[in-house]
């Protein structure tokens, strides 16, 4: 996969390798910025670390910011509002029924019973978001577009992900597990 140079949301220019520093590291696509399922995926992939997951949102870095500041978001955000990295990633519009659906319907009520509220959308509405890790490499190793709108991989299968990508000893110990035994 080519290392696009992509915008933060504080305006810095990297790369997508500078992102990953030499480790397995979880992009995360958000449809738009008002969307209640991509603000209870933020919420919900909230506690894992900002060295391993990044947000790609369609979004000026300014709007990433006050997002980033109202959701208490740890984590980078990828400012794409041309959508260009979701093209690369293979991510695109929805059908109606991906869109508006019983299950669609069903799970906005379960996400604003858990307090998060729809906001305005600040792109397209219709683009599908998805969740992807990259090895050290910048190779992607693991895929999970969104199949809906509400369909969003939970944190547990991005740690697995993330997990399954660390580079392993020839004893079969992931990197960070064999430098703490030798601590």
């Amino acid at each position: 996969m080519p290392n696009p140079i992509v915008q933060l949301h504080n305006g810095q220019a990297v790369t997508l390798a500078t992102l990953a520093n030499g480790h397995p590291h979880a992009i995360v696509f958000l449809r738009h910025l008002g969307c209640i399922f991509c603000r209870e995926h933020v919420g919900m992939l909230r506690d894992i670390p900002a060295s391993q997951l990044t947000f790609v949102a369609m979004a000026t870095p300014a709007e990433a910011e006050r997002f980033r500041a109202e959701l208490k978001v740890p984590q980078a955000m990828i400012c794409d509002p041309g959508k260009n990295l979701y093209a690369e990633f293979g991510l695109g519009e929805g059908t109606l029924g991906q869109l508006f659906s019983f299950e669609t319907f069903r799970r906005g009520i379960r996400a604003s019973m858990a307090g998060y509220r729809s906001g305005r959308p600040n792109a397209d509405p219709r683009v599908l978001g998805g969740s992807f890790v990259v090895n050290a490499e910048g190779d992607v190793v693991w895929s999970r577009p969104s199949l809906n709108a509400a369909d969003n991989a939970t944190a547990a299968e991005i740690l697995a992900a993330l997990s399954a990508a660390e580079p392993r000893s020839p004893q079969g110990e992931t990197a960070s597990t064999s430098v703490a035994a030798r601590s």
